[in-house]
């Protein structure tokens, strides 16, 4: 479930109280007031004067954020005398949020509070004919150290890539969406790939579907991964690399395009196998491509295509295995067995484990944040309507303890706040990281320094 940055904000004031400032409704708006009926009580002249005005859900971010400086009780008018609001004076379904904090500081402990709320995120490695595994910066940004690594598994599937139900999604872009999904990589001038939620009569694994739409130009949306493990030779001969073995590509996706959507795999940027094209039914159908790696190969390459007609096609699981498809990957419930890896300490962090050859996968369960919103989208005012998957009550009450910590030296009483609000909001992460862990089945036992590491979540 996702909220947007204005979600987060409202229920930190339906939390704080007056203490977090208070919201009500506008009845009408000029250049340069706000009138809100309800605040028409005949409170003193100066009640809010210098405190600040905020439209969360006004239409321009430009009207966003003002400063009071003259508040009449009669009539519940606030007077700005900062730009006008000229951009948006309709007041349609809109409040107004008076509060003494200035909205940069709100804005950056809302990105702090939700950077340092993590969860259980779950990886994938395909195994060699090697015991040593290294988790790469580019694969794992978030890996620091070992504890950040909850726990190592092996499962015997042929799967060679990663998110392949498409469930992954850690990266913002400038427009304030998530896209693209984790290791894929998007090509195509002005072609676009959302995060979609699945329709209920498409139902599949997962809650969305990466929705892939070309425009003018042909788009592809692929997934690269090296042929060559550690001592492998090109040739094949030593069979420890792909070369000479058969991968297939499975494409499973839906859409109303006949001809436009396929699958194909491409050894070192050329193209060896192609599946057919999706009906253009609607309903979810499987592609697949199969090819045998040749010799000299140094780079396998899955990828999904849309060509043709200006559409769309929704993805809900694409992969290369090694080998053919049979109902057992596409089921994908291989049992799981836990591993104790010994641990190499520098960067990149790496890990030894068992020598398990090619044709399974490596499980890699680690402590990951949650991606923030695009930075200078949100100090420009621009994020309130953009959506993050981190949980809504512990980053509205986080964000509320650091707005109040950030604040403790303008007045004794956000110190009091702070210390307040601050233990709340350390427990509420620290349990939405532990309900994390228990939802996967938790930390390898014994692994004591993963047990401290999941403690460290609620930092």
């Amino acid at each position: 479930m996702s909220f947007t940055g204005r979600e987060y904000i409202i229920e930190a004031i339906a939390r704080g109280g007056r203490d977090f400032g208070i919201r009500v409704p506008i009845t009408s708006l000029t250049n340069t007031t706000a009138v809100c009926a309800v605040l028409a009580l005949g409170e003193p002249q100066g009640t809010y004067e210098r405190q600040y005005m905020t439209r969360l859900e006004g239409a321009d971010p430009a009207v966003r954020d003002r400063q009071v400086s003259a508040f009449d009780g009669t009539t519940g008018t606030f007077t700005q005398a900062g730009a006008t609001y000229s951009a948006d004076t309709t007041a349609t379904n809109e409040y107004l949020w008076i509060s003494e904090f200035p909205p940069n500081i709100v804005l950056r402990a809302l990105q702090q509070t939700i950077q340092n709320l993590r969860y259980v995120d779950t990886g994938h490695i395909p195994t060699y004919k090697g015991s040593r595994y290294w988790l790469r910066q580019a694969d794992w940004p978030w890996i620091t150290d070992r504890s950040k690594v909850l726990r190592v598994a092996k499962r015997n599937s042929p799967q060679l890539t990663r998110n392949r139900y498409m469930q992954k999604w850690g990266t913002v872009s400038t427009g304030g969406v998530l896209t693209p999904p984790d290791s894929w990589t998007l090509s195509g001038v002005s072609a676009t790939v959302l995060r979609i939620a699945q329709a209920t009569s498409n139902l599949r694994k997962g809650a969305y579907v990466a929705r892939l739409t070309r425009s003018t130009n042909n788009c592809t949306l692929g997934q690269v991964m090296g042929t060559l493990p550690s001592g492998a030779d090109l040739s094949g001969t030593s069979g420890e690399s792909l070369v000479g073995e058969t991968v297939t590509a499975v494409l499973v996706c839906s859409t109303t395009q006949a001809s436009f959507a396929d699958v194909r795999i491409l050894c070192d940027n050329s193209a060896v196998a192609t599946s057919s094209t999706h009906t253009g039914g609607g309903e979810p159908e499987e592609l697949t491509a199969s090819a045998t790696v040749p010799a000299g190969t140094k780079y396998l390459e899955l990828q999904i295509r849309g060509t043709g007609a200006d559409a769309s096609v929704d993805i809900h699981e694409c992969y290369l295995i090694r080998g053919a498809i049979s109902d057992a990957v596409r089921r994908d419930e291989y049992p799981e067995q836990d591993l104790q890896p010994r641990w190499y300490d520098g960067n990149p962090l790496s890990f030894e484990v068992g020598n398990y050859g090619l044709g399974s996968q490596l499980v890699i369960e680690t402590s990951r944040p949650y991606p923030g919103f695009d930075p200078t989208r949100l100090l420009a005012g621009n994020a309130d309507g953009d959506s993050s998957d981190a949980p809504l009550v512990p980053v509205s009450v986080g964000m509320m303890a650091r707005v109040f910590e950030a604040m403790k030296n303008q007045d004794p009483k956000f110190a009091a706040l702070a210390l307040e609000w601050m233990p709340r909001a350390q427990v509420l992460a620290r349990d939405h990281a532990l309900a994390t862990l228990s939802a996967t089945g938790g930390v390898n036992i014994p692994r004591p320094q993963n047990l401290a590491g999941a403690r460290r979540l609620a930092r």
